[in-house]
């Protein structure tokens, strides 16, 4: 993954000298008339300066909380559990760093929404109750974003929830060029905003070669050319707007891992929701290893 120039500061967010930690982003709304510029809904709420797990997942600000817009172009700086006040970036909330390593090529890992009752559940859990990906008493999403998707790993005896926000922004939108082409139109007409199509493409089974315009950075030619060049990248680049499309009004952002590996290793930042089975809400991807260490990725401008 490559790094990314933080944004810091954001006008959108309260100034009035608290503490507000991200605790979800998604709904996104299309430009009216094709003349404006898109946005999505972040979710915020009130929070000590260092909350605990307890603090992050059930807030007793909870009421407190608030829903505002920001610019998609600003979608990879949104971070889940990161604080701010007085709309600067002061820190993140406190979370485990996991390690994980997925096979993406079996069922262990699929899209599904927050609020879907999940096929099994623990043999102390009230029949009454359906047991959901993430339940309310869990970490509560509120009505507003109960139906976002999420990507769900199981493994052993422990499930993985990542938010498809997370996914989305972490490996396949790190700049906000990325992350407008991709929520704006048919990525088969905006991924032209990234490379020049017709001179990327593979050169033999072992390199790529990807011509980058002259606005994207070098240190995206990975992101670049996953989305433009594999097979199973441009698929999951094409199904997020194709998905928005399907929606009437706001749209949840329906992102898979854009990779088809038996071994994608990545770490997280998360907080563990349930145990006995062991479920954890995964707040940030810190770091992945690119699967195609053997592809040499070279670039151009254009």
């Amino acid at each position: 993954m490559a790094s990314r120039n933080l944004i810091t500061n954001f006008e959108e967010f309260p100034h009035d000298g608290r503490h507000w930690m991200i605790r979800w982003v998604d709904g996104y709304q299309s430009h009216e008339g094709r003349t404006s510029t898109p946005s999505v809904g972040v979710k915020l709420c009130p929070v000590s300066s260092n909350p605990n797990k307890q603090e992050i997942c059930k807030p007793a600000s909870l009421s407190e909380e608030i829903l505002v817009r920001a610019h998609t172009g600003i979608v990879p700086e949104l971070v889940l559990g990161t604080i701010y006040k007085n709309g600067r970036l002061i820190g993140r909330a406190n979370a485990q760093t996991i390690n994980i390593n997925a096979d993406l090529t079996d069922n262990s890992s699929r899209i599904v929404k927050a609020n879907d009752i999940m096929p099994e559940r623990p043999s102390w859990w009230k029949d009454e109750f359906p047991y959901r990906w993430i339940g309310q008493s869990e970490y509560n999403l509120g009505k507003d974003f109960s139906n976002s998707y999420c990507v769900v790993i199981q493994q052993a005896q422990s499930t993985y929830i990542i938010p498809c926000h997370e996914v989305f922004r972490a490996l396949m939108a790190p700049s906000s060029e990325f992350a407008l082409a991709l929520t704006t139109g048919p990525w088969a007409t905006t991924r032209e905003r990234i490379v020049n199509i017709q001179k990327t493409g593979t050169i033999s089974d072992d390199e790529w070669l990807v011509i980058l315009r002259k606005r994207i950075k070098d240190k995206f030619a990975d992101n670049a050319a996953n989305l433009t060049i594999s097979e199973h990248g441009i698929q999951a680049a094409n199904a997020i707007y194709a998905n928005a499309l399907r929606a009437t009004g706001e749209s949840y952002i329906y992102a898979g891992i854009p990779f088809l590996v038996n071994n994608f290793k990545f770490s997280v930042r998360a907080v563990q929701i349930q145990s006995e089975p062991n479920k954890y809400l995964c707040l940030e991807i810190i770091s992945a290893t690119w699967p195609f260490s053997k592809c040499l990725t070279e670039s151009f401008r254009a």
